[in-house]
């Protein structure tokens, strides 16, 4: 498992509940202004992620159901591995994981 499933798995990385807890930042609210920015939120209800979680419909012929991934398995890591924690677009980063 790498770094990034572990912290999608886990809830452990740059989200914005987990940062709040540790007063990394100053609230837990997403970019997208729902309540509580964590992994399932990001990947199975933000609209940062509307296209991913389109793709992954059409090549998987399944829905988000936010129940953490249990019905889904890898498909959710991959959708997170594509629009989360990309290296090479600090762009992304900084749009949703905003520190204080």
């Amino acid at each position: 498992m790498d770094y990034i499933s572990c912290q999608f798995l886990s809830g452990h990385g740059k989200f914005g509940e987990y940062l709040s807890r540790f007063r990394i930042r100053s609230d837990s609210y997403c970019w997208c202004g729902a309540a509580a920015q964590d992994p399932v939120h990001l990947v199975c209800r933000c609209p940062r992620f509307l296209r991913e979680r389109s793709l992954l419909e059409i090549r998987s012929d399944r829905s988000p159901n936010g129940d953490h991934g249990s019905k889904w398995g890898n498909p959710l890591i991959d959708l997170f591995h594509l629009g989360h924690l990309n290296k090479n677009d600090k762009q992304n980063n900084n749009n949703w994981s905003n520190t204080e």
